[in-house]
């Protein structure tokens, strides 16, 4: 646990985007395409992630909300850079009255 939290004080959550993994381990995605890995479950990310804004859409991604761009139908949305994930049911109300992209 006290290496899980090393591994999250050396990353700079003001310019993550999206997080993505599983109980095993997970990828950070930032704004200038830069990945990092990091040795500890989505979970664990998600409890000791010490920046408001990030939400987890669905088991496996937490996005950064500050980078949300848009939403598509069948619960899409898009992120800056590009990135488009599908939101679970539960999470979908976050979005629900948010601009749809154009």
């Amino acid at each position: 646990m006290e290496n899980q939290n090393k591994a999250l004080e050396q990353i700079d959550f003001t310019t993550i985007v999206f997080i993505i993994g599983n109980a095993q381990g997970c990828f950070a995605f930032d704004i200038e395409e830069k990945v990092s890995m990091l040795q500890c479950s989505i979970e664990g990310v998600k409890r000791n992630i010490d920046f408001p804004g990030f939400l987890k859409i669905n088991e496996y991604t937490l996005i950064n909300s500050k980078f949300y761009t848009g939403k598509r139908s069948g619960r899409i949305i898009s992120l800056k850079g590009g990135s488009m994930h599908k939101v679970s049911r539960n999470s979908w109300k976050h979005f629900k009255d948010m601009p749809a992209e154009f």
